[in-house]
């Protein structure tokens, strides 16, 4: 799903075969090889091998034989929940027949895993046939790894005794292998694609310099209007103008003045351009008044803001000022009420002492009286007194 774009140039061999009177059909065919999705054929991404027992040391490859040295095993733990590589001492390798004998058995609890290349049966020798094809091309240059499998010692080694097509996929060897040899292989390849079409009936004219000039500049005028929407009266104007100058230089190029039909195109583009640039002026305008309208706005929110924090402190103030002020008159009451209840006192201990004098004064009296009766008892006797 990538892009590209193919730019390609030829001389017309004369006018006998184009010439600009009239137009030519024409074909494109493109054939690629989508080198971005390359893969190894017959790869083992992920081969869960075997559970491990601590006992058994011999295990299987799922596909044989491997390409030697590609292997990767694992140890799996799902207890642990670990990963161990092996390491290629532990171990040994029959590329054959994919068979793995462990040194030491692996711990229980382990599950192996294993990662590995193996090869493609490419066809087995008979002492004359030099020549073998892969499954599948084109291959990735370099890419490939050519085995003989001796059937007689059971080993299987690489060779570089040949020569390979990288487009077709043939090996032809230099010595034609053996009855007893099998040969395989292990190689990247590319998918191959191919498009074909047609760009209609009559599309390729033969141009010149202002003919082509002219189109290279409708190509810009169209481009320039992508969109572009003109909203002020000035670039409304500017781009009237410049579709003014595109419709002269159509009608100039179909009357076959190419060099009339560039001025024009080059009009139209120069008033396009002012008619962006107006609009360009008049969106920024447009936004500068955008935020000063902002700023504006928010001077007045901050200016409410301050007012109303001005207000509520004088609020508070003036709390505070009345409440002192009936705090003092409180004082006050209370002092003139602790006044009026000394005096109430005073007085009315004075009237209680007045009636304890008055008292005082009588009973003085009513003695002074019987104490003059005695006297007057006394002298006379008791019988004169009666």
């Amino acid at each position: 799903y990538e892009y590209g774009t193919a730019a390609f140039e030829f001389t017309v061999p004369g006018t006998d075969v184009a010439t600009n009177a009239w137009q030519h059909s024409w074909e494109i065919v493109f054939t690629w090889q989508t080198q971005g999705y390359t893969y190894v054929r017959y790869y083992q991404a992920w081969e869960e091998v075997a559970d491990c027992n601590g006992v058994m040391d011999t295990f299987h490859l799922d596909a044989a034989p491997v390409v030697p040295d590609s292997e990767h095993l694992f140890l799996v733990n799902w207890g642990t929940e670990t990963i161990s590589p092996v390491t290629n001492t532990a171990y040994d390798l029959d590329d054959a027949t994919g068979t793995v004998e462990f040194d030491t058995p692996p711990a229980a609890g382990n599950t192996l895993y294993a990662q590995y290349t193996y090869a493609e049966y490419c066809g087995t020798g008979d002492g004359y046939n030099t020549v073998f094809w892969l499954d599948e091309s084109p291959i990735k240059p370099d890419s490939e790894i050519v085995l003989l499998y001796d059937d007689i010692t059971g080993n299987i080694a690489r060779t570089t005794d040949y020569t390979i097509d990288d487009d077709t996929g043939k090996i032809v060897f230099t010595t034609a292998p053996l009855p007893y040899q099998t040969v395989y292989a292990s190689y990247e390849v590319y998918g191959t694609s191919e498009w074909y079409t047609t760009w209609g009936d009559s599309n390729f004219v033969v141009l010149s310099a202002d003919q082509a000039e002219v189109r290279l500049l409708g190509i810009q005028y169209e481009q320039m209007w992508y969109y572009f929407e003109p909203d002020c009266v000035a670039a409304e104007n500017y781009a009237a103008t410049a579709e003014a100058h595109e419709d002269n230089a159509e009608d100039a190029w179909y009357r076959g003045d190419f060099a009339t039909a560039k001025t024009e195109m080059q009009a139209a583009i120069a008033a396009l351009q002012q008619a962006k640039d107006a609009e360009l002026a008049f969106d920024q305008a447009w936004e500068d008044r955008d935020v000063a309208w902002d700023e504006a706005y928010l001077a007045e929110q901050e200016a409410e803001t301050a007012w109303d924090e001005a207000n509520a402190a004088y609020v508070e103030a003036q709390t505070n000022a009345l409440n002192q002020t009936l705090e003092a008159e409180k004082e006050l009451l209370e002092a003139r009420a602790k006044e009026a209840k000394g005096h109430g006192a005073m007085w009315s201990n004075l009237g209680v002492f007045t009636i304890l004098l008055g008292v005082g004064v009588l009973l003085a009296g009513i003695a002074g009286i019987l104490w003059a009766f005695s006297r007057y008892v006394a002298a006379k006797g008791p019988k004169q007194a009666m």
